[in-house]
C-alpha cells in the first residue's frame, strides 16, 4: 500500500465508529527522575502524577483521540475508582453506555511507577495491580451485552481488547452472534502480561475473528517460539488474519493466503500506551474496511507516534509519522 492510500484511510478516521470491549482499568502513573538516597533507597522528588484509563478503556480513549466515535464496554465496580474511570472516559469523549457495574467486584486499578534512574537511563515501568479488573462473566456481563447489542448495528467494528483473561464462553458466543447478525468485523487484541502469556490465551476459546493481534513477541518472526500457534489459529478459518506484534517494533501479518507473514517495520512497541495506540489505529482502520495489512500499518504508525510522544496520538501527530 502506498503512503497516499494509507493517508486516505487516516483522512476518514472521523467516519469510523467502534465498540471496544474488555478489561477496564484505572491507572495511576507516577513519573519522575530518581536519585540514590541513603541505604540504597531511590528518591523521586516532585513526581508527575497522571490518572488515565487503561486496558480496553485506554484503547477506547486512543481511538477517540484519532477522531473515531467510540463506545466502551465492560464491567466496573461501584466505587470511587469507577467514578474516576468514567470521568477519564468522558474527558476523552468515549461513550460509556455499555459499561455495567458490579457491586461484588471492585474497579480494576493499577499503580504504574515510571522513573528514570540516577544515570538517566530509562527503567522499565513497574506495574502494581491494586485491584483486579472485574471479570466479564455472570449477570453484569450479560447486562453489558444488552447494551452492546443495542449499539452493534451502528458500530463499524466490534473490538475485544483483552490482557490476562478471556471472557466466559457464553459472553463470547453472544458477542459473536451479535456482531455477525449485524455484519460487523470482530477484531481482538491480546496484550498479555502474565504467564503463559499471549500464546496461552491465543489458544483459548476465542471466537472466530476477522483480525487477531497478539503482543508481544521478542521479534515478529518468533511467533512459534513465543507460543503463539499461528498456523493453528489460521486453520479451518478460525481467524481470518493473525498479526504478531513484536517489542522490536515489527508486526508480521499472517493470513490464509500468506501464512508465512508479511512483515511491517515500525518503531519499538514496548510500553502499554504504545500497544493501546497500536490497537486503536488497527481497529479504526478495520472499521473503515481496511484489510489486515493496512490496518496493521496504521496501528504500527500510531504506536510509533505514541512511543515518541509519550501519550495518546492526535491525527496531526499520526500524519507526521514516516510512511504516512
Amino acid at each position: 500500500m502506498s503512503e497516499d492510500e494509507l493517508r486516505a484511510v487516516a483522512d476518514r478516521f472521523a467516519e469510523a465508529k467502534i465498540l471496544v470491549l474488555g478489561e477496564l482499568w484505572l491507572e495511576q502513573v507516577l513519573r519522575g527522575a530518581a536519585a540514590p538516597g541513603a541505604n540504597g533507597i531511590l528518591r523521586v522528588r516532585d513526581p508527575e502524577r497522571i490518572m488515565r484509563a487503561g486496558g480496553a478503556a485506554g484503547v477506547a480513549c486512543c481511538a477517540a483521540a484519532l477522531g473515531a466515535a467510540v463506545w466502551a464496554a465492560g464491567v466496573v465496580g461501584q466505587d470511587a475508582q469507577a467514578g474516576e474511570l468514567l470521568r477519564a472516559l468522558g474527558a476523552a469523549r468515549v461513550d460509556p453506555f455499555a459499561i455495567a457495574s458490579d457491586p461484588d467486584h471492585g474497579t480494576g486499578e493499577k499503580l504504574i511507577l515510571n522513573v528514570e534512574g540516577a544515570q538517566a537511563e530509562p527503567q522499565g515501568a513497574v506495574e502494581i495491580v491494586l485491584s483486579p479488573a472485574a471479570p466479564l462473566a455472570g449477570a453484569p456481563a450479560q447486562e453489558m451485552l444488552d447494551h452492546v447489542e443495542a449499539i452493534a448495528a451502528g458500530a463499524g467494528a466490534i473490538v475485544m481488547a483483552l490482557y490476562d483473561s478471556i471472557p466466559e464462553q457464553t459472553v463470547l458466543e453472544r458477542l459473536t452472534r451479535s456482531a455477525r447478525a449485524n455484519g460487523k468485523p470482530v477484531v481482538a487484541g491480546l496484550g498479555c502480561t502474565l504467564p503463559p502469556g499471549c500464546g496461552g490465551l491465543a489458544k483459548a476459546a476465542l471466537p472466530p475473528c476477522d483480525m487477531l493481534a497478539v503482543a508481544p513477541a521478542e521479534r515478529a518472526g518468533d511467533a512459534e517460539a513465543e507460543g503463539v500457534p499461528v498456523q493453528a489459529l489460521l486453520a479451518e478459518g478460525r481467524h481470518a488474519a493473525v498479526v504478531i506484534v513484536a517489542a522490536d517494533g515489527r508486526a508480521a501479518v499472517h493470513t490464509g493466503n500468506a501464512p508465512e507473514g508479511e512483515v511491517i517495520e515500525a518503531s519499538p512497541i514496548q510500553r502499554s500506551p504504545a500497544w493501546e495506540q497500536f490497537m486503536a489505529g488497527l481497529a479504526v482502520a478495520a472499521a473503515l474496511g481496511a484489510d489486515a495489512a493496512t490496518s496493521a500499518r496504521m496501528g504500527a504508525a500510531a504506536a510509533a507516534a505514541a512511543a515518541r510522544g509519550g501519550g495518546v496520538v492526535s491525527p496531526d501527530a499520526l500524519s507526521r509519522e514516516p510512511g504516512m
